[in-house]
């Protein structure tokens, strides 16, 4: 990890020290925004899944109440989080000018994303999770397992586990046929870019076709998932809807 995202790495461990969660059920977000002074709200939102502003002297955080699961509001919360901790500006309540300046379309995106790192090591700390991590059978239930024990996000268990396993595997989110964004592995070789057509062959491209996503894995050529790749070989696919509302795609996780 590169110099600068080491320091919000830190910030989020200290957090954990501070708020004494030794434990994966210990991790409480809601608890660690308490610690620091931060309100909690959680209500309508538009144009996010929350937003943290100054009132008075104080912080709030304001939680869309649209979020359906319990991993992308605590990651929602704890990204919020990470902005206070990292000694971002805070727009203002009744300050337009200071909403606009910080808004997620116009805010650093550096900013964007320390705080999401530092989101991710305070609610799957690098300590805990390894364990999940370090096994050879790379699948959706190793990701199912670290979303329940964590109470993270498919999304954050899926992500974390291909930046700390030693396998050949990548994950990579889709939505209405195209690739949005994809995570490897440092041993996985084949890659698909943002906006990329997701492969003729892969289950996402039939849930995006026909309706239906395959609850089994299938296994096909990484040429027809990737499209040129260095080297054509076999690659299996799990893969899973993602319930929120304003996503509505397809996590697709890869192992070469």
């Amino acid at each position: 990890m590169s110099g600068r995202l080491s320091r919000p790495r830190q910030l989020a461990r200290d957090l954990l020290v501070e708020v004494g969660a030794r434990t994966p059920e210990q991790i409480d977000p809601i608890e660690t925004a308490k610690e620091k002074g931060i309100e909690v709200t959680f209500g309508h939102l538009t144009g996010a899944s929350a937003r943290i502003y100054r009132i008075g002297g104080k912080a709030r955080i304001r939680v869309s109440s649209d979020i359906v699961t319990e991993g992308r509001r605590r990651t929602s919360i704890m990204h919020e989080v990470g902005h206070f901790v990292l000694g971002h500006e805070l727009p203002k309540q009744g300050d337009r000018a200071s909403w606009v300046k910080v808004s997620c379309k116009h805010r650093d995106h550096e900013e964007e994303r320390d705080a999401d790192v530092l989101a991710v090591e305070h609610l799957t700390p690098e300590p805990m999770v390894r364990s999940h991590c370090s096994l050879e059978t790379i699948d959706l239930n190793t990701v199912r397992t670290i979303e329940r024990v964590f109470r993270a996000s498919p999304v954050m268990a899926a992500m974390r586990l291909v930046e700390l396993t030693s396998e050949s595997c990548a994950v990579a989110y889709s939505v209405r046929g195209r690739v949005m964004w994809m995570k490897r592995s440092r041993t996985f070789p084949h890659y698909s870019v943002k906006g990329a057509v997701v492969g003729s062959s892969s289950l996402a491209s039939e849930y995006f076709e026909h309706g239906r996503l395959p609850s089994e894995p299938r296994t096909g050529l990484s040429s027809a998932l990737f499209g040129r790749s260095p080297v054509d070989a076999e690659i299996t696919e799990h893969a899973m809807l993602i319930p929120e509302p304003g996503w509505g795609g397809v996590l697709s996780l890869f192992k070469g």
